[in-house]
């Protein structure tokens, strides 16, 4: 279920890091949020840009910025950690498999 504060976050994300994708996972994207439910958000880097932990300090500073009173966990990784990950019984496979890809670059 997308509400207004995921597509508003996905915007601050595009606008703080240059991505391939952005992908929502979590309670949200499986349909079972509850009042104390996060977002959860996966940004899929491309290989070589920025440190993955650069570009989730870049996007929690640019949220900080904003009046959104919401919890965020973001993570992030390259392209092709992010794929050889998702073949693997990871955190990235429940995403590639079960999250809604709010962005997709190509």
């Amino acid at each position: 279920m997308l509400n207004s504060d995921i597509l508003n976050i996905k915007d601050r994300i595009l606008s703080s890091v240059d991505c391939q994708k952005i992908i929502l996972f979590g309670s949200y994207a499986y349909g079972a949020p509850r009042a104390d439910s996060d977002y959860d958000f996966y940004v899929v880097l491309d290989d070589g840009a920025e440190k993955p932990i650069r570009a989730v300090q870049k996007i929690y500073r640019d949220l900080a910025q904003t009046t959104m009173q919401i919890s965020v966990d973001i993570l992030a990784n390259y392209k092709t950690r992010y794929e050889e990950r998702s073949k693997l019984p990871t955190l990235e496979r429940t995403v590639a498999r079960q999250g809604i890809i709010l962005y997709d670059r190509n």
